[in-house]
């Protein structure tokens, strides 16, 4: 009886360390970081022009009428800052110090609005709508798709790219496509629009229709 007891205690023994060994030799899970995609700003500064800018994790465009000027990103203690030496962006938040080649531009408060324009301009997007009351928003991208946000929380429905219905000299052109019980109906007109609360005046007169639901506001092409 001994023998029996001391063989399975040895085996008890061997069966542990095995495990034990197996569980230390599992590698730690591995968490990986997704790329954050980048952020587009306009930039209204003191010398009454603004300035597009997209920053990404390591570098920053300026898009101006002459060009596109890439800077680096520098070491910061707060923010994200840009440089090549005269032209410098320092971003804090919604605002960013400038400094256009070697000129002070001062703090520029980012314009939130014009900014999702020019976000979806540089993201391809090919028309744009917007309105109020909801803040809802309407985004085509040609042979891509169609983005609607009906402005609850961060609700995006989408649907499938589909060829516009023109009439009038292509004056009005309308948009119909469902996704998964959802009909929605675009209608634009090319006539001019004006935005109640930044006043702009826009191209496009627009229209949309989701679920029985009608929705008001302008537009305008990003391409």
């Amino acid at each position: 009886m001994l023998v029996a007891d001391s063989l399975v205690k040895t085996l008890i023994i061997s069966c542990c360390a095995v495990v034990t060994i197996s569980c230390g030799g599992s590698p730690p899970p591995q968490t990986i970081d997704k790329p954050q995609p980048p952020k587009t700003y306009v930039f209204e500064c003191l010398n009454k022009a603004s300035y597009t800018v997209r920053l990404d994790k390591d570098q920053a465009f300026i898009f101006l009428p002459v060009g596109t000027v890439l800077l680096p990103r520098q070491p910061s203690s707060a923010g994200a800052k840009y440089s090549d030496g005269k032209t410098s962006i320092w971003q804090r938040g919604d605002m960013a110090l400038m400094h256009m080649g070697g000129v002070p531009l001062g703090d520029c408060p980012n314009n939130p609005r014009e900014a999702a324009w020019e976000h979806a301009r540089l993201n391809g997007v090919g028309f744009r709508a917007a309105g109020d009351k909801p803040g809802w928003y309407l985004e085509i991208t040609d042979k891509s798709g169609i983005v609607f946000a009906p402005g609850q929380g961060d609700r995006r429905l989408e649907f499938p790219f589909v060829e516009a219905k023109t009439s009038n000299s292509n004056v009005t052109k309308t948009y119909e496509c469902k996704n998964d019980g959802h009909q929605l109906t675009v209608v634009a007109v090319q006539m001019e629009c004006k935005d109640p609360a930044s006043t702009k005046v826009y191209d496009w007169t627009v229209t949309v229709k989701w679920n029985g639901v009608t929705y008001s506001g302008c537009g305008k092409d990003l391409q």
